[in-house]
């Protein structure tokens, strides 16, 4: 019993921050799948909770492992990705009533209260050196609200997420751009990291067409586009991070190549015309792309987190 403990404690001792946003990639193929299949997108939200739990254990079992996480720029914007998935979770089981709107209600909650906690506590004392990409996961990842508040019946709270995401964007943005501008040079575990400025505009797309319906085509086409353009700044850069050796912060780059497909998927429906039948073709590339990502970084992980000796 004791040997199997430590081998479980050794396993879990393993398991980096960055699971969570494999999880949130792995909940990004749900929200593809609920296109076609809610019943197909139940078995990746299944996938996706067991990954959270793994974090969830290894902070539980690992003295100290969460505080850690927290205290450094970089793993604790990418804990954002914890909530994110919470979040996307709860609009996958409204069939759960209440329960669904409570984990809704803690995905929010834990995500508005990483916002504070590192404007408050992180942003001060962080360096230029210190900002990536994943500063935009805890203050744009709030546009998650949008994507699940109407399912869930809280669509004033989708829309407060909506609106607070695509507001945030925007400062995070410059800070982001500027920090590339002026160090453009990535470690290579790094650069797997510069994949999440393909999602904030995609996710702000999804948001606002989920919880504020109402919004002028004109503002989602204009989110699209930019979401759409960082999408092409990216996407060049995949085939040669998915070719380098394996770092956990691969995990950034599945959620970007996700979710930029349910952005573009919910644009096909919203406009008409030869647009919208590029658009259509798109998505099928963007899914495709997504998936062919999310398997790379899904092999990864196995391989990561097999404790030596177990082969």
């Amino acid at each position: 019993m004791r040997t199997i403990q430590r081998f479980m404690k050794e396993a879990l001792a393993r398991v980096p921050v960055p699971i969570c946003g494999v999880a949130l990639g792995v909940m990004g193929l749900a929200n593809i799948c609920r296109i076609w299949s809610q019943e197909v997108a139940w078995v990746f939200c299944a996938l996706s909770v067991f990954l959270l739990a793994l974090y969830v254990s290894r902070c539980a079992l690992v003295r100290g492992s969460f505080r850690r996480d927290l205290g450094s720029p970089v793993t604790a914007c990418v804990f954002g990705t914890f909530p994110m998935t919470v979040i996307f979770l709860a609009g996958h089981i409204t069939g759960l009533g209440v329960a669904a709107d409570a984990v809704f209600i803690l995905g929010s909650a834990i995500q508005l209260a990483l916002i504070v906690y590192i404007a408050v506590y992180i942003i001060p004392r962080m360096r230029l050196s210190d900002v990536h990409a994943c500063l935009f996961v805890p203050f744009v990842g709030i546009a998650a609200m949008g994507a699940s508040g109407a399912s869930v019946g809280l669509q004033q709270a989708g829309e407060f997420g909506a609106v607070l995401g695509l507001v945030l964007s925007v400062p995070v943005l410059v800070a982001v751009a500027w920090r590339y501008f002026r160090l453009p040079d990535l470690a290579p575990a790094e650069a797997p990291v510069f994949c999440i400025l393909a999602a904030p505009f995609a996710l702000c797309t999804v948001a606002i067409s989920g919880s504020v319906p109402d919004s002028p085509i004109a503002l989602r086409e204009v989110v699209y586009a930019a979401g759409l353009v960082l999408y092409m700044v990216v996407i060049v850069r995949v085939p040669s991070l998915m070719r380098a050796g394996f770092v956990p912060s691969k995990a950034s780059m599945g959620f970007p190549m996700t979710v930029s497909a349910v952005a573009t998927h919910s644009m096909s429906v919203a406009l008409e015309g030869a647009v919208a039948d590029i658009l259509t073709v798109l998505f099928l590339v963007q899914v495709i792309v997504a998936v062919a990502v999310m398997a790379h970084i899904l092999v990864g992980y196995i391989g990561f987190l097999r404790p030596a000796g177990s082969e």
